[in-house]
Order: structure tokens, then C-alpha cells, then sequence
């Protein structure tokens, strides 16, 4: 399945989009179990969740796309106000 990350109600230039779900790409892969890649639909940068362990559950990949969707807000802050540096508050 590909998929982009893209902020509900935001508007964003598709290569910030591209950029910021290519950080995605790169925390899924160092803080999520799952194994994430990516794909170029229609020459956008997507990422591509493929399930090849019978193992998997629903909740696995409900908890990727959570993480996703987090790590794809945090993305979204930094590009918005580079000078909060990792996303968080304050």
C-alpha cells in the first residue's frame, strides 16, 4: 500500500509534501518495528507499507500509521517554524 502523509486542512507545496513525508521515511526506520519504503507514484514521493509476515496485525499497522501520522506533524511543525529545530513545543 503507498501513502502519503499529508496534514488535514494545511496547505503544503508537494515537494515541502515530499520532504517531509522523506522524514517520515526515515524516523519509521529508526524508531517504528515496521519496515517502511518508498514508492514514486505518479512522481510523488510516497511511502509503501508492504506486509509479508503472516504474524502482522491489524494493531501492527494501525500503530505504524499512528507513528506515521505523528512523526508526519512533527515534520509538518519543522518545516512551519524551523526555529523549534526537532518539532517540539515550547
Amino acid at each position: 500500500m503507498c501513502f502519503r502523509v499529508d496534514p488535514a486542512g494545511q496547505d503544503i507545496a508537494d515537494h515541502d509534501l515530499d520532504e517531509v513525508n522523506r522524514e517520515v521515511l526515515v524516523r519509521l526506520f529508526w524508531e517504528d518495528p515496521a519496515f517502511i519504503s518508498s514508492a514514486m507514484p505518479g512522481g510523488r514521493f510516497s511511502l509503501r507499507l508492504c506486509i509479508v509476515n503472516h504474524n502482522t496485525t491489524w494493531d501492527d499497522v494501525r500503530e505504524t500509521l499512528s507513528a506515521a501520522e505523528r512523526f508526519g506533524q512533527d515534520a509538518f511543525l519543522r518545516l512551519r517554524h524551523p526555529e523549534r529545530g526537532n518539532g517540539e513545543e515550547g
